[in-house]
Order: C-alpha cells, then structure tokens, then sequence
C-alpha cells in the first residue's frame, strides 16, 4: 500500500514538473511572438524612411510610453536586428532607452546601470544613465570628491 501511494505520489510530481516546463516554453514562445510583432510593426513603418536606423532609434523608446520596460524594449530591438541586418550599430538607442527609464526616478540611475543589458547596442543604456544622471553637471575639481562618493558600488550587483 506505501509503494503504490510513493508511486503515485512520485508520479503526481512529475506531470506537475512537466506541466510547469511546458507551461515555460508556452510563455516563452508567447513573449517572443509579442517583441517580433513590435519589430515588425517599427520595420515596415521605417521601411521607407530616408535613414532606417534613426527611425528606428526613434521608433523604439515610443514603446516605452505606452507601458513597455526597458529591458522588454531591448528585446523588439533584438527582434528588429533580426528582421533588418542594417540595423546592427544601435549605441544610440541604448541611450535613449536608459534616458528614458533614468527619467522616471533619477535617483534610481545606478539601478539602470545594472539593469542594462550587455552585449546589445554596444552597452549603450550604461552611458545613456550616466548621461541623464550627471547631463547638467560640469566636472570641476572642487566636485570631484563629491562624484567619488556617487560613483562608489555603480558595479556592484544591485537588487
């Protein structure tokens, strides 16, 4: 009687296991087809521009006034260099998209820092944070010490 409860018991766990793997892969999938629809959306609007990539680099941080992240935005970016091999140099972009997202909390800008993707858009998002958090500040000697002290953990791992 135990090893016929184990068995079933054991076996329960395993259809939950692949129900929640499979469920992974569906939502996975779903994820991908929503960026890759984006990204089709912005390629045959840009089709006809003068400049591909700048329509592109406009046409990107749109998303993220109607509710998009940054990160998600970075995907239909990933998506758009799928579609359209000329759209490989995006340094641009990653600015405005860590512009945009710095300018919801400037205090938070170290937080952007460490959200910004890597390997993408030549690590453009880094520069962009930076760019929003010090843009109206000048770096005379008198404040280097104070930019020491902001400065200090931006490369540490962040929550």
């Amino acid at each position: 009687m135990n090893q016929t409860m184990n068995k079933n018991f054991f076996i329960t766990i395993g259809i939950l296991i692949l129900f929640v793997v499979l469920l992974s892969f569906s939502e996975n999938a779903s994820q991908k087809s929503y960026f890759k629809q984006h990204a089709q959306d912005i390629v045959a609007k840009c089709a006809t521009a003068e400049y591909r990539p700048a329509c592109y680099d406009a046409a990107i941080p749109k998303l993220m006034d109607e509710g998009m992240s940054m990160e998600d935005a970075f995907e239909v970016t990933r998506a758009v260099q799928d579609i359209d091999d000329m759209y490989f140099y995006c340094h641009v972009l990653g600015h405005y998209l860590a512009e945009k997202e710095t300018a919801k909390d400037p205090l938070r800008w170290k937080d952007v820092v460490a959200r910004a993707p890597s390997g993408i858009c030549s690590n453009g998002a880094i520069h962009g944070a930076f760019q929003a958090r010090f843009k109206a500040e000048t770096l005379p000697d008198a404040s280097v010490d104070e930019l020491k002290k902001e400065l200090t953990g931006v490369c540490e791992p962040r929550e």
